[in-house]
């Protein structure tokens, strides 16, 4: 009987991993990852609502704007908030809130132009320099240095001086200035991810610099942009 037993038992031990379902590994992106964090963060959310209430306003203000914003009515100077100006009216007659939802489009967009080209030309300089290393790296950075001692108010007026006022030549100025707040980030995380196993493990398989850099090390900068970004965010605007 214990032959006839143990051959049972040995028969049930090979058909139990096959009646047991077998759930498939689910691998997750760095992307669906950071879409999954940022929807279970309260506050990533409500600021993210925020923005695209705000930028809503700048889109559609032909259509919700009461007043042309431009159109004054000397009569009604500097008249109180009522049924006829819900904000009240300036000192030409002109309708407030109207000219505060227009406003939107312009300090919106010129702050976006400044993080845009900060984004564009120092998030890859970040990571190449610190991908890089050696005398790459620390000629970038040196150049960093130089920027960040510039107020960055003071070239604003110089380009403004030598090339005449406009909203796309001051933030164009910006944006040049705030390249070392993003990139010098972005360089920080870059020589930590750089390291990483799974990095030394993609130039084990003989994976090129480019799959490398966009596949494993620029998906983990992208919190970190986010932030900067906001924050430059609100300091373009009062630099603006």
């Amino acid at each position: 009987s214990h032959p006839i037993r143990w051959e049972s038992l040995s028969m049930a031990v090979d058909v139990a991993p096959l009646a047991i379902p077998q759930t498939p590994d689910v691998v997750h992106s760095p992307w669906s990852m950071f879409w999954w964090r940022m929807r279970h963060n309260p506050k990533a959310v409500i600021g993210s609502l925020i923005v695209v209430f705000l930028l809503a306003v700048a889109i559609i203000a032909p259509l919700i704007a009461p007043k042309d914003p431009a159109d004054g009515e000397l009569a009604d100077t500097l008249a109180s908030p009522g049924s006829a100006y819900a904000l009240g009216a300036d000192k030409n007659g002109r309708d407030i809130l109207s000219r505060l939802i227009y406003g939107t489009r312009t300090a919106l967009a010129g702050a976006l132009m400044v993080v845009v080209i900060s984004e564009v030309i120092g998030v890859p300089i970040g990571i190449w320099a610190a991908y890089r290393g050696g005398w790459v790296d620390e000629t970038v950075t040196r150049v960093w240095d130089m920027l960040l001692a510039f107020p960055p108010l003071l070239l604003a007026f110089a380009v403004v001086a030598a090339f005449g006022p406009g909203l796309p030549k001051s933030a164009f100025a910006l944006g040049i200035l705030y390249v070392p707040f993003i990139a010098r980030v972005v360089r920080s995380v870059t020589l930590v991810q750089k390291e990483m196993a799974y990095t030394e493990a993609a130039r084990a398989l003989g994976y090129g610099q480019g799959r490398i850099i966009f596949r494993h090390i620029l998906p983990n900068c992208i919190s970190p942009i986010i932030v900067v970004s906001s924050i430059d965010f609100a300091y373009a605007l009062l630099d603006l």
